[in-house]
């Protein structure tokens, strides 16, 4: 990456600062119990315990009380997010056929994934992931998520131009 860009150093480089994996559920609303499965792909795919989202205030309309558990989350730093990062790249990404490309909005990144089972570590717990929706990936880029995700060859969303 270092030849693609005009940078001096290695250090000018655009590199990843960290990675939020989230899932959410409705099913969460009326049984604790049902975020189980996501926890579990979450452990599996990333080897770090996610913590429990919940809800910050009630809202009479959604039937929502306070701290009541949404959804779960993991932050990867470090060795956990090159761990991941890798995994993604040269085991998920070469085996899904119709994935989604990720979204560069500045220096975020996302992308959403349709089911914990397309993981090398999941692949024989079928019957627990298949209530599972998916999940939510973001990327915190030091720079430009487009160009980070060109390092890595992460299929990214062409920006369409002012002037077509």
């Amino acid at each position: 990456m270092l030849l693609k860009q005009s940078a001096q150093s290695i250090m000018e480089l655009p590199r990843l600062e960290k990675a939020v994996l989230h899932a959410s559920t409705k099913t969460a609303l009326a049984h604790k119990k049902n975020i189980l499965p996501y926890c579990i792909g979450f452990q599996l795919c990333t080897a770090q315990t996610p913590t429990l989202t919940r809800a910050k205030q009630s809202v009479a309309s959604f039937r929502l009380k306070k701290s009541q558990v949404l959804g779960c989350k993991v932050t990867l730093r470090k060795k956990a997010l090159s761990r991941f990062v890798h995994t993604w790249t040269t085991a998920v990404l070469p085996r899904v056929k119709d994935c989604a490309p990720a979204r560069p909005k500045g220096r975020y990144l996302s992308f959403g994934c349709e089911t914990f089972l397309v993981f090398p570590h999941t692949e024989h717990l079928y019957e627990v992931f298949e209530s599972c929706t998916g999940f939510q990936c973001t990327f915190v880029c030091s720079s430009n998520g487009a160009q980070v995700a060109s390092g890595y060859n992460i299929p990214v969303v062409q920006e369409k131009s002012k002037y077509l």
